[in-house]
């Protein structure tokens, strides 16, 4: 007895069916903030915003995630990192005219080593997933997604192809799909660079740091995380979970809209409800 057999029997009106009890489970506003901080409070903000980083959840889910490692930052390098910014914020005075990092201050040398250390011995074994020697660099908050250096890279790249009779969203999908290739790096002198001309990279740090103690008020990791190819924006979903149920699922790079995933949008959501 197919479906569509079913939806005919209703039409003739051969199926009775039976009243039932609705429940309304929509969450109001109040349920969906009790878990959140005070939003007057920017400490208790700051603070639950670095209580969900990498670093914090990674033993717990290694195992369903990608290959990671740590490199922690010292107070010294963030306060480089944040004085470089603001040097380049000063000289140009809005972010979207901050040119791509062509130094790396000699202050963080020890720490473009310690992230070829860390590739060196965790992402160059052939036993691994990820492409050899090939990672993609975080804060245990956020990523230089908006790196100026990916961004002049993915530029590059774009305008070697001839995108002349793509539609809007082709050529949207296409820069997007560009700049996650460009965030992919090998080395430790790579990763510091699109680090140093990243605002979300610079805002994280400025949150954690205490420029008049010197010190962090919150322990903050480069995360160097295994770069597996497979990944593009079609394959990047984000999803919604509100006491441990996962309740909503949707594209994170959401301006986009790729075809291939009509026919399939209701098996990518059971394969993400069986993963989660």
């Amino acid at each position: 007895f197919s479906f569509s057999m079913f939806l005919s029997s209703i039409k003739a009106g051969g199926v009775h069916l039976k009243p039932a009890e609705t429940v309304d489970k929509t969450l109001s506003a109040a349920e969906l903030q009790r878990t959140e901080p005070d939003s007057d409070n920017s400490e208790e903000l700051t603070a639950y915003f670095f209580q969900a980083g990498v670093d914090k959840w990674y033993n717990q889910l290694k195992e369903c995630t990608f290959k990671s490692d740590f490199v922690l930052l010292l107070p010294d390098e963030v306060n480089s990192i944040i004085r470089n910014w603001k040097a380049l914020k000063d000289a140009t005075k809005e972010n979207s005219s901050i040119p791509p990092t062509k130094h790396i201050p000699d202050q963080l040398n020890s720490l473009v080593e310690r992230i070829d250390n860390s590739i060196q011995t965790h992402f160059h074994a052939s036993s691994t997933l990820s492409a050899q020697g090939k990672v993609f660099i975080k804060l245990s908050s956020r990523s230089p997604k908006d790196s100026k250096t990916i961004l002049k890279r993915a530029s590059e790249r774009y305008e070697k192809i001839d995108t002349s009779k793509y539609t809007l969203n082709d050529r949207l999908s296409l820069f997007s799909e560009l700049m996650l290739k460009c965030s992919c790096v090998s080395s430790g002198k790579e990763a510091v660079t699109i680090m140093l001309d990243s605002c979300r990279i610079a805002e994280d740090l400025m949150a954690a740091y205490s420029e008049d103690d010197h010190v962090l008020k919150y322990n903050v990791s480069i995360v160097v995380r295994g770069w597996d190819s497979r990944i593009s924006p079609k394959c990047e979903f984000r999803g919604f979970v509100i006491d441990r149920k996962l309740t909503c699922i949707g594209q994170y790079w959401h301006h986009l809209r790729f075809p291939e995933l009509d026919d399939i949008k209701e098996q990518v959501g059971k394969d993400c409800l069986e993963f989660f």
